[in-house]
């Protein structure tokens, strides 16, 4: 009598639980995720009609937060803010107009799901001197630009110098990536080939932050973004796109970056092999906040 109800117990078990399944813990190499850094201003007056107002005898305290939302460690000094848009000569007291990160902001992590941050400070004391009839609408933005970084491993990509050979792996396909959370993607890759035994491995990358993006160091152009890129044993690997080696030239946020195998892979050769694909660049953005001054009483 109680193995029949035991045999029960189970089949109800199984009723209301479906089939098992199968989770994997642990074992992602990244989070994942489409941001790097993220800046907000802080509250600067009282919220009214949902505008931030103040008058104009208070003082105005600018100030924003960075946060890291993405996988790649910012260095102190790597940020660059600009406060733009009313003329400065409306103000004064403003300690700082252009300004940088004073310390190193942490990527997001297992252990640190939320990222690092940092509040910057432009004024803490300013005042609006230009006079005022009933209310003025100002509109502050904040441009800033960063060092980034974007990892990409394939995990299965296939050694196969007999493409006959059905064994162990497949050339021709689009490979399993993990990506790091970045603003600039790898979106896919697929492996194919360039003549007998000699793989070629196609990434697709994208803007996906909405941002501009440009080679570090250099000016950001509008008409588009470019990104440099390596690959492991780049001494392996011959890696273009466009006709350009070592950067990418994004059109409309995308490229194709192609990396062929410079040797073809000796007889017999059948394996499978991790590879990391990088990409380093400069990244853009701004952010707007409307500040309503009010005409004082007094």
């Amino acid at each position: 009598m109680k193995r029949v109800i035991l045999a029960i117990a189970c089949m109800f078990l199984i009723a209301a639980c479906g089939t098992p399944q199968t989770v994997e813990v642990g074992d992602q190499k990244y989070l994942g995720g489409n941001d790097g850094v993220i800046v907000s201003f802080e509250p600067i007056g009282v919220e009214e009609d949902g505008v931030e107002t103040i008058y104009d005898d208070e003082i105005i305290r600018l100030e924003v937060v960075l946060k890291n939302k993405g996988e790649h460690e910012v260095a102190a000094d790597t940020v660059d803010l600009k406060l733009l848009g009313p003329a400065q000569a409306l103000f004064e007291d403003v300690a700082a107009w252009e300004i940088s990160n004073a310390g190193v902001i942490d990527s997001v992590s297992e252990f640190n799901t939320e990222g690092g941050e940092e509040i910057v400070t432009f004024s803490t004391d300013g005042r609006y001197v230009n006079p005022i009839t009933g209310f003025t609408d100002l509109q502050w933005f904040v441009n800033y630009a960063y060092d980034y970084r974007t990892e990409a491993i394939v995990s299965d990509v296939c050694f196969k110098e007999d493409l006959t050979d059905t064994r162990v792996c497949t050339v021709e396909e689009i490979k399993n990536i993990e990506v790091s959370g970045a603003p600039i993607q790898v979106t896919s890759v697929e492996e194919d080939t360039a003549g007998r035994a000699v793989p070629v491995l196609v990434f697709e990358i994208s803007n996906v932050a909405g941002g501009d993006v440009t080679l570090q160091g250099e000016e950001f152009n509008n008409r588009f973004g470019t990104v440099a890129y390596s690959i492991d044993e780049a001494d392996r690997w011959e890696c273009k796109s466009g006709g350009r080696i070592n950067e990418a030239r994004l059109i409309d946020g995308k490229a194709t970056i192609r990396c062929k195998l410079k040797e073809a892979l000796p007889g017999g050769e059948l394996s499978t092999k991790e590879v990391k694909f990088t990409l380093d660049y400069a990244y853009q953005d701004i952010v707007q906040q409307t500040l309503r001054v009010k005409e004082s009483s007094s």
